[in-house]
């Protein structure tokens, strides 16, 4: 997934990637491959896997809810519409 992100620069695909990772593990690392995908395929709403998660395990961590603010700013904005 970072491979495909940050040296493919293709978001598309690591957000397929990250999705598919989604199915089988879920932790603080995965959620924020995950979030970082979403924000860079300007693709929102695809984080709403990870978003339900979050608020059923009330998980905090500083970079994560960074990512879930740019998601929520993305979304408001009107660009983040999948």
């Amino acid at each position: 997934m970072r491979f495909a992100l940050h040296l493919k620069h293709d978001p598309q695909d690591a957000l397929m990637q990250a999705s598919r990772n989604w199915q089988v593990q879920r932790g603080p690392w995965d959620a924020r491959v995950y979030l970082e995908a979403a924000l860079a395929a300007r693709d929102a709403r695809a984080a709403a896997p990870v978003l339900t998660f979050l608020r059923q395990t009330k998980l905090q961590d500083p970079v994560v809810e960074s990512l879930v603010q740019d998601l929520a700013r993305l979304e408001s904005s009107g660009q983040g519409a999948s």
